[in-house]
């Protein structure tokens, strides 16, 4: 999945300010901040990358099937998430079975070695 890194950790913030902050993401394209992100999107890389970073915006986050589902070709949605994730807007996360961590296998002297 891919998500959209927000600008607060929310620590230092009151209940309220958190509270406004929450239904602020419930209605994206109503939020001031939305508007002001997609023009900076659309200026710094463009059109596609600010469509794409548009929907992570809308929907929080998704998965690269959700991505696929969508109107972009797969060649846009690769190189507008490397751009995104270049400039730490975007975040991969994993999930499910594949967010398991396995613990790395020792390594095994080579045969010959030091003797």
């Amino acid at each position: 999945a891919f998500q959209l890194l927000r600008g607060s950790s929310g620590r230092g913030q009151d209940v309220g300010e958190r509270r406004r902050a929450r239904s602020a993401m419930a209605e994206p394209r109503r939020n001031p901040h939305f508007t002001v992100a997609v023009q900076i999107l659309r200026s710094d890389f463009g059109p596609v990358v600010e469509q794409l970073g548009t929907y992570l915006l809308e929907h929080d986050s998704c998965s690269l099937q959700q991505l696929q589902a969508t109107q972009f070709t797969p060649t846009q949605i690769r190189s507008s998430l490397l751009v995104l994730i270049q400039h730490n807007i975007v975040r991969p996360v994993l999930l499910g079975p594949a967010a398991k961590v396995v613990a790395p296998q020792p390594r095994r002297a080579a045969r010959g070695v030091g003797r």
